[in-house]
């Protein structure tokens, strides 16, 4: 099986205190719980040059997985889904696009 990468860019309105702390929440909370799931090898934030056309602070987190199956299994698991109730108490400072695929080329 290849490695995964699941990676999403996220959009905050760090103007509204609400998004400070959806910040946080990241910070303090998501990111630590995502890399304590069963085959995440690493959860990598990246704050990024560019905002939106909102003038929002862009953040790309990049998670590198064992395999496809691990990825899935946190897809159906408990943790994921508590993640998306807390994710909704910010939908006003924040919206986020998701990808995920297999590593196909290499370069070191």
């Amino acid at each position: 099986m290849e490695k995964v990468i699941y990676s999403a860019i996220t959009w905050v309105n760090e103007k509204e205190e609400m998004g400070k702390e959806y910040v946080r929440w990241l910070e303090n909370e998501h990111l630590p719980e995502l890399s304590s799931q069963p085959g995440f090898i690493s959860v990598r934030r990246v704050k990024l040059e560019e905002v939106d056309k909102n003038q929002w602070q862009g953040y790309q987190i990049i998670m590198e997985i064992e395999s496809r199956k691990d990825l899935e299994n946190y897809f159906n698991s408990e943790s994921r889904k508590e993640a998306f109730k807390d994710i909704e108490g910010f939908s006003d400072v924040h919206y986020a696009e998701r990808f995920f695929g297999e590593i196909d080329i290499y370069l070191k």
